[in-house]
């Protein structure tokens, strides 16, 4: 709620949003601008503040998952390619975690960073809240440390995801988050 602003919420209510269930009050009830304003102070009053918003249920999750592979570089990112299309994540061009920020260096291509998506799990996060297309393009970080070890790092979408406030969001990006996770197990054996 305090990241939208009352014209937003107003416009959702007067217009809906498309492909969801959430219907067009203008056109259904024919609300008017007045009513839209009214409903929207009315919701607006339901707004707990925001030092007493519990972001609580994440509390004691990790903002990243680390992962030890038990193999090389190379290997390590063609097997959790290979996972991420087995559980139906379209794979795109991996990059370096620095490029197109400057020039690269030997250790550059020793952080590679592997972005996928599922579209199936997106399509249900959109209906819920466009919003969540800002984060949800999903993102393993590969790394080979000075030592040779190879680790996978891979962020904890629940943060981000309950500061939408919305428990539907937060259990779909717990299945999200738990098949990303066996998807990289599955990746460093």
């Amino acid at each position: 709620m305090y990241a939208a602003e009352d014209q937003i919420i107003k416009h959702i209510i007067m217009k809906g949003i498309k492909d969801t269930e959430m219907m067009s009050f203008e056109k259904e009830f024919n609300f008017t601008d007045q009513i839209a304003d009214d409903l929207v102070a009315y919701i607006r009053s339901h707004q707990q503040p925001i030092d007493t918003v519990s972001i609580s249920k994440v509390e004691g999750e990790p903002l990243v998952f680390v992962y030890e592979s038990a193999h090389d570089l190379g290997t390590t990112i063609d097997r959790l390619r290979d996972s991420a299309s087995a559980y139906n994540f379209r794979v795109y061009p991996s990059r370096t975690l620095f490029e197109g920020l400057g020039e690269l260096s030997a250790n550059d291509e020793k952080q590679v960073v592997i972005h996928s998506c599922n579209f199936k799990n997106m399509q249900k996060f959109l209906k819920l809240d466009p919003g969540l297309g800002v984060i949800l393009l999903c993102r393993a970080t590969v790394i080979e440390g000075d030592d040779g070890k190879v680790k996978i790092y891979l962020e904890n979408y629940m943060h981000a995801i309950e500061r939408f406030n919305n428990d539907q969001i937060s259990i779909n990006a717990k299945e999200l988050i738990n098949s990303m996770k066996e998807m990289v197990e599955e990746a460093v054996w």
